[in-house]
This record gives structure tokens, sequence and C-alpha cells, in this order.
């Protein structure tokens, strides 16, 4: 388990957190129709955490399903991190993640509303998601697996009707 302060302190404070946001979002829904789903976003945030952290390594995955997913600027940013692990494998610890065991959405951490750089509105909700994610290592004739548990802050931006 893979916990700070912070987390501990993020998910004590959660509950909370999520039920003003979720008033937030509902408010907004009539503001502009159509524009949040919350069920939805309950299967659909895990869903693309899952897709996009499978995608991450890069050493033999192909990164054109990312495309539209996550911005540009974060997409090269996870390009320049996977060549750098794989030109000095001490920076993975001489691990590689493996794959996304779980995913669930923990509650709605934080939502803003507000005008993108081009004037249009747009919704940021960042979701708490905890997952168990599994890693491997190559050792002398052995393959040697671990899980670790996690809490990711994630994102999701969305242009309003």
């Amino acid at each position: 388990v893979d916990r700070t302060l912070s987390d501990i302190v993020d998910v004590v404070i959660l509950p909370l957190r999520h039920t003003v946001y979720t008033i937030n979002l509902w408010a907004l829904r009539f503001a502009f129709p159509g524009s949040w789903d919350a069920d939805e976003f309950w299967t659909g945030a895990p869903e693309a955490f899952r897709t996009v952290t499978e995608h991450l390594d890069f050493k033999d995955r192909d990164t054109r399903p990312l495309l539209g997913l996550v911005s540009d600027t974060l997409l090269e940013e996870l390009r320049t991190e996977a060549a750098r692990r794989r030109e000095t494998p001490e920076a993975s610890g001489g691990a590689s993640f493996s794959r996304v065991l779980d995913a669930r959405l923990l509650g709605i951490f934080t939502m803003r509303a507000r005008a993108d750089e081009f004037g249009d509105a747009t919704v940021s909700v960042t979701a708490l998601i905890g997952a168990i994610e599994e890693y491997v290592s190559d050792g002398e004739n052995t393959e040697k697996k671990w899980h670790v548990k996690r809490l990711h802050k994630w994102t999701f931006n969305r242009q309003l009707p």
C-alpha cells in the first residue's frame, strides 16, 4: 500500500467534498442540459484510467488509442518519461508496470466550471480513483510480481454544450 499523509486526509474529507461537488454538478446539469451524467461518469472514469494507464509505458504499446483522451502536452511528457526509463533501467528500479488489476471511483474530489483559453464554457471534474496495479521484475531465472494499491487524482475536462 502506497499511502501518504495527504492520501489519508483526502480519503477522510472525500465524503464531504463529494457531496458538495455532486450538488454543484447537479445544478450545472440544469443550466447546461446534457452536460453531466453521474452514472456515465462513475463507469467511464475508471475505464478511462485503465485505458490510459495501460498505455503509459510506451515500450511496446501503440499510443494512438490515447489521442484525444489526453492532451498533446501530457502525451509528449509521457513519451519522454518512457524513453528515459528505457535508457536508464535504474530509473524504474528494475520493475515495469504490467497492468491495472482494479480501478474504482471513490468520489469527486473537486470540480470547476469556467471558460477555457478559447472562451468556451468547460467543466473540469477531479476524481479520486483507488487502483491496484501489478508490476513485474525479471530476476535471475524468475519473474517476480507484486501489487501496489494507490490513490490517483485524475481531472477530466469537458466542453459544455
